[in-house]
């Protein structure tokens, strides 16, 4: 007995939708794979390939990440510093070292000088690791200068 015309459009019918929700799924599938990797692949300012545990240090001349110090500044101030404090642009200075200009904003009551060894990075940070020797932090308080301080990696 041949298939009824009606029978046949709808099974051809029902099999495009099967075909078309499994192309959907598929690429829902690609989408969620490649989203997941995302965190993978973003890697932190101060963290390179090199850092991989048990992986063999990379030659600086093909390490896909190398370690971009101003940046990796840049982000742990922008982290670190409470609301209202910024931090300067990092200048680079002879010997492996950094200083940067902290701007405190008038409403805050102390001695800057003291307060910015708080923010000094801590002796495990990925900053000291990628060779940053020294950092010069210099108070800008109620439009003077103030006393510098110097982090260093044993001092954190």
């Amino acid at each position: 007995m041949a298939d009824d015309p009606v029978r046949a459009s709808r099974r051809t019918e029902a099999e495009g939708k099967t075909s078309a929700f499994h192309a959907l799924a598929g690429c829902c599938a690609a989408a969620a794979l490649f989203l997941g990797a995302l965190p993978a692949l973003a890697q932190s300012p101060s963290q390179s390939l090199g850092d991989v545990p048990g992986r063999e240090p990379l030659d600086p001349n093909i390490d896909p990440y190398p370690f971009d110090a101003p940046l990796a500044l840049r982000v742990y101030f922008r982290e670190t510093l409470p609301g209202g404090w910024r931090a300067g642009e990092p200048r680079q200075e002879p010997g492996g070292g950094f200083s940067l200009l902290v701007y405190v904003p008038d409403f805050w009551k102390g001695n800057p000088s003291s307060a910015m060894m708080r923010f000094c990075p801590r002796p495990y940070s990925n900053i000291w690791r990628g060779g940053v020797r020294w950092i010069e932090l210099k108070p800008y308080y109620r439009q003077s200068y103030w006393p510098t301080s110097v982090c260093r990696p044993g001092a954190g």
